[in-house]
């Protein structure tokens, strides 16, 4: 493991959103390269649009649960889980694109599966990738997850209402 690998796994935190989370959420996700990844997230990304997503988010109640990844204490990410259309609970995740490729997100998924644990909430982990984001596949399987077999994934955000994804699970 590198200094920098290091520095990183030991400086990246979780901590529930704030609602002066608006502007850096604007900043992070008006990304084209960032939102496409995502199953939900708009392009354009507008400060209005992170301050829907922190009302909804700060309401949470019972198994869905989001919080904001932090580098070295500044927000560079978040990472959520709640229930999907299919009934199946869903781990999602997303990094700014200035921060990919330096292991955050390995770090912030597992992270947020101890806070799962934490919370009582238990029972298998879902996720999905867009079937192109081999680094996001990479970040499910360093944290223990299975691959479980190829699908579609529902992108309501996105100019096409459907793109190829790869399934996983963390049987717990």
């Amino acid at each position: 493991m590198s200094d920098t690998e290091t520095k990183t796994q030991t400086s990246v935190t979780l901590r529930p959103y704030e609602l002066t989370d608006a502007d850096r959420l604007a900043v992070l996700l008006n990304d084209p390269d960032v939102t496409e990844m995502t199953s939900s997230i708009p392009y354009p990304y507008a400060r209005s649009d992170a301050e829907a997503f922190l009302s909804n988010v700060r309401n949470e109640e019972g198994r869905e649960v989001s919080r904001a990844i932090l580098l070295e204490g500044e927000l560079v990410g978040g990472v959520g889980f709640k229930a999907r259309a299919s009934d199946d609970e869903e781990l999602g995740y997303w990094v700014g694109k200035p921060y990919w490729g330096r292991g955050i997100t390995s770090v912030a998924v597992a992270a947020f599966i101890v806070e799962l644990d934490r919370l009582g909430i238990e029972g298998p982990i879902h996720a999905q990738t867009v079937a192109s984001n081999i680094p996001s596949q990479r970040v499910l399987l360093k944290n223990g997850f299975r691959f479980v077999g190829d699908g579609e994934c529902i992108t309501p955000a996105r100019s096409t209402a459907k793109k190829a994804s790869k399934r996983f699970v963390l049987d717990r």
